[in-house]
C-alpha cells in the first residue's frame, strides 16, 4: 500500500485519485457500502467527513445536522435512531478506520474544532502515520494537529466561498505558512480565477475537489500541475489516468522513432 508522502512527493502515478466520501456517485456517501465499493474499485485514497456527537463520539457525517437537528446535540444513540430511520446507518470514525487500515490510506477531513487531539489519538490507535493525512478548512484545526504531532502530514482546504474573499483564497500562502499546512485541498471552481498560476510559487502540492464530468477529470489529469483529485467516480478516474498515461507513452515512442 503507498503512503500518504508517496502521494505528497509524486512517487507514484499523478494525479492521486482520492474517492470523495467513498464511491458516493453509486452508494450513499459516508457509508461503510461506500467505503466498500471504493476499495473494490482500487481507489487510491479514501475521503471522509468526521464530526462528534454531544456524548463526545466522532462519527463519519458531511453535514452539520440531520433532520433538522445538529449532530453535536445529538447522543451517538439519538443521532443512530435518526439516521436508521430514515434507512441510513452512519459509521463511527472508528469502524471506517478499521476498515481502511492495510487497504487504502485515509484523508481524515475534520469538519469542526476542538476535539483534534481525540481525533489524533484515535487516528494514531488504528493506523500507521503515513496511512493518513487530516484536512480542515479550519486554520486553527491544522494549527492544533501540527502541535500535537508535527510530523503528521495535514491540508488545508480553501473553498470557494463566501464569494466576496476570492482574492484572498487565491492568494492563501500566507495562511498555509501560518497553520503549517503540507498541501491545499481546492475547490475546482478556484482553477477558473487563476488559483494554479498564483499558487505555484509556494510549492505546495494541490488536490482539486469535487470533480465528476469526464471532460473536466480528463483536464485536470492531463495538467501536471494537480497533485491529486478528489471524485465521487473514482473508477472513471483512474480509467481516464491509465488511458493518458498510455497516450503519452505512445507519443514518447513516436518521438523517439523519429
Amino acid at each position: 500500500m503507498r503512503t500518504i508522502d508517496d502521494f505528497i512527493s509524486g512517487r507514484q502515478p499523478r494525479p492521486v485519485v482520492i474517492a470523495h466520501r467513498g464511491a458516493s456517485f453509486y452508494q450513499r456517501e459516508n457509508t461503510m457500502e461506500a467505503f466498500e465499493a471504493a476499495v473494490q474499485m482500487k481507489a487510491e485514497m479514501m475521503e471522509i467527513d468526521v464530526r462528534r456527537t454531544a456524548d463526545g463520539v466522532p462519527v463519519v457525517h458531511h453535514d452539520h445536522d440531520f433532520d433538522g437537528v445538529k449532530i453535536m446535540d445529538m447522543t451517538k444513540a439519538e443521532f443512530e435512531f435518526r439516521t436508521q430511520s430514515a434507512g441510513y446507518s452512519p459509521p463511527t470514525l472508528e469502524e471506517v478506520l478499521e476498515f481502511c487500515n492495510d487497504k487504502i490510506p485515509v484523508d481524515i477531513e475534520l469538519k469542526e474544532a476542538g476535539y483534534e487531539d481525540q481525533v489524533l489519538d484515535t487516528v494514531l490507535s488504528i493506523l500507521g502515520p503515513r496511512q493518513f493525512i487530516i484536512t480542515s478548512v479550519l486554520d486553527s484545526v491544522i494549527r492544533k494537529i501540527k502541535v500535537l504531532e508535527a510530523d503528521i502530514r495535514t491540508g488545508l482546504i480553501i473553498s470557494s466561498r463566501p464569494r466576496n474573499q476570492l482574492i484572498t483564497k487565491l492568494y492563501p500562502g500566507r495562511r498555509a505558512r501560518r497553520a503549517g499546512a503540507d498541501l491545499l485541498v481546492v475547490s475546482s471552481r478556484l482553477l477558473r480565477f487563476g488559483f494554479l498560476r498564483t499558487t505555484r510559487r509556494l510549492g505546495l502540492p494541490v488536490w482539486v475537489y469535487t470533480v465528476n464530468d469526464r471532460k473536466e477529470l480528463w483536464s485536470m489529469i492531463t495538467d501536471e500541475r494537480i497533485g491529486g483529485i478528489f471524485t465521487d467516480r473514482p473508477d472513471v478516474g483512474l480509467f481516464l489516468r491509465d488511458l493518458y498515461a498510455v497516450s503519452q507513452d505512445a507519443e514518447r515512442r513516436t518521438q523517439h522513432a523519429e
